[in-house]
């Protein structure tokens, strides 16, 4: 495996974007999978989530022939070795912390896969929470990602399938009960430029769960920082 990988390494340009089948745009399939609500700031307009993606496209430059590779089918290379998209989330409030191995699994065909585990906020109106437990009525909010700089005629998003959006892997014990969840392809034109852009939109519903005391709820601490100061305890 070791000859193989190396290979590999030497035929990876990080700064070269594949191309597309018969010269059209490079598909890329990105996927997410809702993991938990971690936290919810109602005076900054942000939610911090925890999220498993999924983003994968081919590279025919990467594919190999397993019969003469000991039939090995499938690799394992770190990130800093590939082109990668430029996948960002389009209405972030800060960095994506990413909280897994920065490695991508590489298949003989030239399909790359990566699934990292990531922490990110994003903007959301969230109001409509209050404060109060049990009380707390349902917010809605939605996650964009796409490419930041690539646009459609060089990389498109696959059309989004039963695959795409995952919830079953949210986590039981969150203070937050994740209510509904679907996504929808976007395409959109901006003034910077002429061509359009794709981006997914993941919109997802929650509210706190009424027996959950809002022991991390950002909003809530504030709020229990601004009673101490004011009444001197």
């Amino acid at each position: 495996m070791g000859p193989l990988i190396s290979r590999l390494r030497k035929k990876s340009d990080p700064d070269l974007m594949p191309s597309g089948l018969k010269g059209e745009a490079l598909e890329v399939i990105l996927g997410l999978s809702f993991i938990n609500i971690a936290a919810v700031d109602v005076r900054r307009g942000e939610v911090e989530l925890l999220i498993w993606q999924t983003i994968s496209w081919r590279d025919p430059d990467l594919a190999w022939w397993p019969f003469e590779n000991y039939n090995v089918t499938s690799v394992k290379l770190p990130t800093r070795y590939l082109w990668t998209p430029d996948i960002a989330v389009f209405n972030g409030a800060s960095p994506v912390e990413e909280i897994s191995p920065l490695l991508a699994s590489v298949e003989s065909d030239g399909s790359v896969t990566l699934l990292p585990s990531v922490r990110m906020r994003v903007l959301c109106d969230a109001s409509d929470m209050s404060s109060e437990e049990g009380v707390d009525g349902k917010v809605t909010c939605v996650l964009r990602l796409g490419s930041w700089t690539y646009n459609a005629g060089l990389l498109t998003l696959a059309e989004p399938d039963d695959q795409t959006l995952d919830t079953s892997g949210f986590f039981q014990g969150s203070q937050y009960e994740l209510l509904h969840a679907e996504v929808h392809k976007n395409v959109a034109l901006y003034a910077c430029c002429s061509e359009p852009f794709e981006d997914m939109q993941f919109f997802f519903t929650f509210r706190r769960k009424p027996q959950m005391f809002p022991w991390r709820d950002e909003d809530y601490l504030n709020e229990q920082v601004h009673s101490k100061t004011r009444f001197g305890s």
